[in-house]
C-alpha cells in the first residue's frame, strides 16, 4: 500500500522534533549530581528512540508504529501527571496533541499501511 502524506509528515516532524530534543538536552545546564546525570541519560535515550522510530515511520515499519504509540503514551502519562499533581494546566495542549497522535496511528487505514503484504508462490 502506498504511504499517505500524513504518515510521511508525522515521520519528518518527529525526526525534526526529536533531534531538537537531543540538542536541547545536550545544551541544558546540568549540575554534577547523580540526578542530573540520570536526567541527561534519560533525555538522550528517549529522544534517540524517537528519532529511530520516526525513521521507521517514514519506512512504514510496523515496529515503528508500535514504538510511536508507546512513546506517545509515555508522554501522555507524563503530561497527565503534571496536570493532576502540579495543577499545571499548561500541559493541556500536550495532552490534546498526544491524544491526536494516538488516535491517528490507531486508525484502521493507517494501521493497514504498515502491514506487509505477502504473495503466495
Amino acid at each position: 500500500m502506498k504511504q499517505s502524506g500524513g504518515i510521511r509528515a508525522f515521520g519528518i516532524l518527529f525526526i525534526v522534533l526529536n533531534v531538537l530534543g537531543i540538542f536541547c538536552v545536550l545544551i541544558a545546564p546540568t549540575g554534577d549530581t547523580e540526578r542530573a546525570r540520570r536526567q541527561l541519560l534519560f533525555g538522550l535515550l528517549f529522544f534517540s528512540m524517537g528519532v529511530i522510530s520516526a525513521i521507521g515511520l517514514v519506512r512504514l515499519s510496523e515496529w515503528a508504529r508500535w514504538a510511536t504509540l508507546v512513546l506517545t503514551a509515555l508522554v501522555l502519562v507524563w503530561a497527565l501527571s503534571g496536570v493532576l499533581a502540579l495543577h499545571s494546566f499548561g500541559m493541556i495542549p500536550v495532552i490534546c496533541w498526544t491524544g491526536f497522535i494516538l488516535f491517528y496511528f490507531l486508525r484502521p487505514g493507517v494501521k493497514a499501511q504498515f502491514q506487509k503484504t505477502t504473495t503466495n508462490l
